[in-house]
């Protein structure tokens, strides 16, 4: 298998074109702070310590939640409730559900990550010890997760169908850096190794991938990559997932049929070679968040046929 990229250097697009995660989903009253950076108000915290220790949510309650920022102030105490009532007993020392809310209040969309870290606890289940340990304790773990919830819906989404991701994604050696492409060959491969038949290959790609992408868009919630850094991470997964996925087909193809053959123009036997050229945005190695992939594929000749296999030639 072979790649073709057309070289479409990122220099000659204006950066207008692109958006990055952080940039869009960024909070108007902290315009200068990364997520990673921010550290909360003593007024918010103290506002949900109030909050938490109330027996009910009255008038004095919603004006509270109203001056916060919430404008749906019954919905953030049902929210609020619900999370104190699962992870209050996690947290004897009344310190970490307190500044788990009040950076979720600051984040970038605080209603949306009440809301989400609701569902990401319910999605873990009961005790959630080990979403404290993983998640709450670790301060810059703890920021990821609410720079996750409160800045990004669709990454929200994926991490509360798949709350094991928190174990491994959130972790600050994983979001520090870039991951090199031959290190994500690698990965991809080992857990490839195993899967028998396409549809089980196929749910190991796209759980890598779901890893990956969460990986790369937390890293720009987080302002940890640049925007070129970002984009280019973007197109080498989307390349390396390809590149896989063809090596799964190809190699059932031919357990089925037997390899490619065909004869050139001098009668000489050849392998039948398969292309696949990224156009566009990929081909520029410079994809974003929603950018579909243009792709091209090319094989050497019609006049071809198979050695012959299970199925046949």
């Amino acid at each position: 298998m072979k790649w073709g990229f057309p070289a479409f250097p990122l220099h000659h697009f204006p950066a207008v074109l692109y958006t990055s995660t952080y940039d869009h989903f960024r909070a108007s009253h902290k315009p200068n702070a990364s997520p990673s950076e921010m550290s909360v108000s003593t007024d918010t915290l103290a506002a949900v310590r109030n909050l938490l220790a109330a027996t009910g949510c009255g008038q004095e309650e919603l004006r509270q939640l109203e001056e916060l920022g919430l404008s749906e102030p019954k919905r953030a105490w049902t929210n609020i409730a619900s999370l104190r009532e699962t992870l209050g007993p996690t947290d004897p020392a009344g310190e970490l559900l307190p500044t788990f809310l009040a950076e979720l209040i600051e984040g970038f969309d605080a209603e949306a990550g009440l809301n989400a870290a609701e569902r990401l606890v319910t999605a873990v289940g009961a005790p959630p010890d080990r979403l404290v340990q993983l998640s709450l304790e670790d301060a810059r773990r703890r920021r990821a997760l609410v720079a996750c919830l409160t800045g990004s819906p669709y990454l929200s989404e994926m991490l509360i169908s798949e709350p094991e991701l928190l174990e491994d994604v959130f972790a600050s050696d994983v979001l520090a850096r870039s991951v090199f492409k031959d290190e994500l060959e690698e990965g991809l491969a080992r857990r490839l190794e195993g899967a028998e038949g396409m549809e089980e290959a196929m749910k190991v790609l796209r759980a890598f991938r779901r890893r990956a992408f969460l990986r790369i868009g937390l890293r720009d919630l987080l302002r940890e990559a640049e925007l070129t850094e970002t984009v280019k991470d973007l197109s080498t997964l989307a390349e390396v997932c390809l590149d896989a996925g063809i090596g799964v087909v190809e190699r059932l193809l031919q357990a089925r049929f037997g390899e490619p053959l065909y004869t050139d123009s001098e009668g000489v036997e050849r392998p039948g070679e398969f292309c696949v050229i990224g156009m566009g945005k990929l081909g520029g190695q410079e994809l974003n968040f929603s950018s579909d992939i243009d792709l091209m594929y090319v094989y050497a000749s019609e006049r071809g046929k198979t050695t012959g296999a299970e199925d046949g030639a």
